[in-house]
């Protein structure tokens, strides 16, 4: 699609690795845009009592990969049956820093603050509970990387194409080749 190898032929190794590089960027240019996320994935963790700030990522205290956004949250009740999510409210950094008693105790949290910190996010609910609790977060889902050539992926329906033209775009532009006009708008329209 891109001019760059002829469909059929082998591919050398570096070319492989490179376009493996780029298919990586691009799938990691699209964490960060909403409009292609696909999914929001509830997680559940556990708050303990006295400490309002948590890490999360790889190696943090809620040990998952870090998430570029908490969509939503709420509040795990479960000394009712059924069990009971209360939302809780998720802050802008702006409103985070009008909180002037930032430890502020109370049994009930009622609103929760992301900062998407790199390696590791931190999460922090205020009030910081005196109970233990349990906070679901709703997380955007991480479209993944591909660790392989051979690494097989599943994606909904659209994205095949779309990273297909999309690929094809950015490997061009890495070569110094133009791209067929058709191509070019199948890459967009295919995002769109």
């Amino acid at each position: 699609l891109c001019g760059v190898h002829s469909p059929g032929q082998p591919l050398a190794a570096p070319k492989a690795q490179h376009a493996l590089r780029v298919f990586n960027q691009l799938l990691a240019s699209w964490r960060l845009d909403g409009l292609l996320v696909y999914g929001i994935d509830r997680q559940v963790f556990s708050l303990a009592a006295g400490s309002g700030t948590y890490t999360i990522g790889i190696g943090g205290a809620w040990a998952i990969e870090r998430p570029l956004r908490i969509e939503r949250a709420g509040l795990i009740i479960q000394t009712m049956t059924p069990t009971l999510e209360i939302p809780l409210k998720v802050l802008t950094d702006a409103e985070y820093q009008d909180i002037r008693l930032k430890g502020l105790a109370s049994v009930w949290p009622i609103w929760l603050y992301y900062n998407p910190d790199f390696p590791l996010g931190t999460v922090i609910v205020w009030p910081v509970p005196t109970e233990v609790r349990q906070v679901a977060l709703y997380l955007w889902h991480v479209l993944p990387q591909l660790p392989t050539l051979v690494t097989a992926v599943d994606f909904p329906p659209g994205y095949e194409e779309a990273l297909l033209y999309n690929g094809a775009r950015r490997l061009a532009g890495a070569y110094g080749m133009q791209l067929l006009p058709d191509v070019l708008l199948l890459a967009e329209q295919s995002k769109s």
